[in-house]
């Protein structure tokens, strides 16, 4: 362990020469960026390269096929859920919310679809009277504007409103005939 530690200290002060130098294309040095520890503390490199994580293989459960109580109680959670975003928009008209609106009406939808497919009374009794909300098509968002283009737009604007330089006061014989820078 002292020894690996004593690498990483020699590897980090090789960095700081080299980096001094301006030697940036030292092999020894690319090949410690690409393991990933050089913008860490010598002691936490040491006890990653010394216990590297072990991958631990996970395998897809096998769920069984929900039964219809499941099937009404998570949709009837988020259907709530709704409710209560729904609430929230109408007082802070915020797109956060709205989005996440959509998202759970998305999921209650897809829910409602497998509901449906097994017992549509069900289905029916969960969705009644609150149609409009529950299974609204989810709103398209607009794009966003780039930061760069924002920026230019807010610089083009910033120039437009600038005042122009006055111009000069013309003497009282003046003629525009285009002939005074000739006088």
């Amino acid at each position: 362990m002292t020894s690996l530690f004593r690498q990483l200290q020699q590897r980090e002060k090789l960095r700081k020469q080299l980096l001094e130098q301006g030697c940036r294309e030292h092999a020894e040095l690319r090949r410690h960026k690409e393991t990933g520890l050089d913008d860490l503390p010598a002691t936490v490199a040491a006890s990653i390269e010394l216990h590297p994580p072990v991958p631990q293989e996970t395998k897809p459960a096998d769920f069984a096929p929900d039964s219809v109580d499941d099937l009404v109680k998570r949709p009837d959670a988020i259907k709530q859920r709704l409710f209560w975003l729904q609430a929230v928009w109408a007082t802070t008209l915020s797109p956060d919310v709205a989005l996440e609106a959509d998202r759970y009406r998305q999921v209650f939808q897809e829910l409602g679809e497998r509901l449906k497919a097994q017992d549509r009374d069900a289905f029916d009794r969960l969705v009644a009277g609150h149609e409009s909300l529950l299974l609204a098509k989810p709103v398209e968002s607009k794009g966003t504007i780039p930061v760069e283009v924002q920026r230019r737009f807010e610089l083009f604007s910033e120039l437009g409103s600038m005042s122009s330089p006055k111009p000069t006061p013309k003497s009282s014989g003046y003629v525009p005939d285009g002939l005074q820078s000739f006088l």
